[in-house]
């Protein structure tokens, strides 16, 4: 039996902060898990 996790992410900062937390979260998206990530709207 698998748990699915309600996962949050902040991520602030420049590109270089927020995108490695965007390929964690897109891992964890394929691993089943539900994902938000919070960043600043020039990063949608």
């Amino acid at each position: 039996m698998t748990a699915t996790l309600n996962i949050l992410i902040p991520a602030f900062g420049s590109v270089g902060d927020v995108l490695p937390f965007v390929g964690i979260g897109a891992e964890l998206t394929r691993w089943a898990h539900d994902v938000t990530l919070i960043a600043n709207p020039h990063f949608e």
